[in-house]
């Protein structure tokens, strides 16, 4: 047997074993939460024995547990419905375009996260056992206020230790530390919840992002608890205060422990910060809503891709794009086209631009292609003419445009006579596809213009 059939025939009892732990997993807390259930309806006496509000607390845990590897399932789903997408794709030129190849060879290199694959199951049952030891720690415990009658350092820290703190006290001030932390897991657990289904709509969850996910939850009861024993420090003594400070240190704790560090060294006079940068000399933020057809619904749908402004959306693959938005394909290249011009000439060479129908990345070479053309083009726009050759040179080694360049022109039909206006079209299209530029200047970064 040679080695690739020895190492296929091994991945594939690896994922049959990863998919069966995975059904056990799913299994064991269906069984869980269908057994809470029956007690709970069937159960007789059971609101008087008491035992309602831990039994509950159960069933959330495994409901905690589970709603991360159910949302985990749909990335497979999503990947083989864009997969299919891509391969419906009928136009021969659009198939060998590098960003179609470049989509395709994405698609098929992504993982996704399911208990089903080998890498994950470790991960991911780690994460399960820790979301459910969390959950019953912060719901489960707090039905049982007796024990914590028991100093712990942990709850009770330096507080338990002073003279005269009676049991009653302690038990109070345990319990309120608990609550604290309790809090900090619901907002840590709805803020990685929300990290995990980014992570998995931008196929961007790797195995290490449970161990993440896992220390997130650890670290913010760990830092709610801290706060609780240091928050009087600061004058904070209203529990509503608390509670939100709690919650906010959940949801990110990583800023709450980097602001306690500064502030310890602030104390102790050792400074390793620099200086931020002044506004002045800060860039400014390329804002979608210059984009064309690019209204507040649609901005949203690319933020959840993670295409925050338009320098972003000019380096994307209109191809990758395409098979996760409900828009047109054209739409899309367009939108990039225009982020291009607009991430070239910024906010008032863009709309200087636009004024002269020059709205997209194409028709601003194919002006600046042409001799007649490119010196009043300069003049509109205030640059020398001399910049011209310097300007189409580095597009050119832009290895966005020349892809999007390439998708353009596949798109367009095989025959050259439906085309309006051959003669300055023609002359830009040669001219851009082999620019000369002037030995006596070197090209200039983009960002110059």
């Amino acid at each position: 047997m040679s080695i690739s059939s020895a190492s296929t025939a091994d991945r594939g009892v690896s994922g049959l074993l990863g998919l069966w732990i995975g059904r056990i997993i799913v299994g064991l807390v269906l069984v869980i939460v269908a057994g809470v259930v029956f007690f709970v309806v069937k159960g007789e006496n059971i609101e008087a024995s008491g035992y309602v509000g831990p039994l509950v607390s159960l069933f959330v845990a495994a409901l905690f547990a589970l709603a991360p590897l159910l949302a985990c399932f749909v990335q497979t789903t999503s990947l083989d419905r864009r997969s299919k997408k891509l391969d419906g794709v009928i136009i021969a030129k659009i198939r060998t375009t590098q960003y179609f190849q470049i989509a395709k060879a994405t698609l098929a290199s992504v993982q996704p996260a399911s208990v089903s694959e080998p890498d994950f199951v470790v991960p991911m049952l780690l994460f399960a056992v820790i979301i459910i030891f969390c959950s019953l720690l912060s719901f489960m415990a707090l039905f049982w206020s007796n024990d914590f009658s028991q100093d712990s350092t942990l709850l009770g820290g330096l507080y338990v230790l002073q003279e005269g703190m009676t049991r009653e006290k302690i038990i109070a001030y345990q319990s309120g530390t608990l609550v604290v932390a309790a809090i900090a897991f619901v907002g840590a657990y709805l803020a990685l919840f929300n990290r995990l289904l980014n992570q998995i709509n931008n196929n961007d969850i790797y195995p290490i992002s449970f161990h993440y996910f896992s220390v997130w939850l650890i670290t913010s009861m760990v830092l709610a608890a801290v706060m609780r024993h240091f928050a009087q420090i600061f004058g904070i003594t209203e529990n509503a205060v608390l509670l939100g400070i709690a919650l906010a240190i959940g949801a990110v704790p990583a800023p709450f422990f980097t602001a306690f560090i500064h502030w310890a060294f602030g104390k102790l006079n050792i400074s390793g910060d620099k200086d931020d940068p002044s506004r002045q000399s800060m860039p400014t933020n390329l804002n979608l809503l210059m984009i064309d057809g690019l209204a507040n619904e649609k901005i949203d749908r690319l933020a959840e891709l993670e295409i925050s402004d338009a320098q972003v959306l000019s380096c994307q693959n209109p191809f990758l794009l395409w098979v996760r938005l409900p828009y047109e394909l054209g739409l899309i290249v367009d939108w990039i086209a225009q982020a291009q011009l607009y991430v070239c000439l910024r906010e008032n060479g863009f709309q200087k631009a636009r004024s002269l129908q020059i709205g997209d990345i194409h028709k601003f070479v194919s002006v600046l292609s042409d001799p007649t053309a490119a010196a009043d083009l300069c003049g509109e726009l205030g640059l020398k003419p001399s910049y011209v050759a310097p300007l189409l040179a580095s597009l050119n080694d832009n290895s966005c445009f020349v892809r999007l360049r390439e998708v353009k022109q596949a798109m367009l039909a095989d025959s050259t006579s439906d085309r309006v206006g051959e003669g300055p079209g023609a002359f830009a299209s040669a001219a851009v596809a082999a620019p000369t530029p002037s030995p006596q200047t070197a090209p200039i970064p983009q960002a110059a213009v």
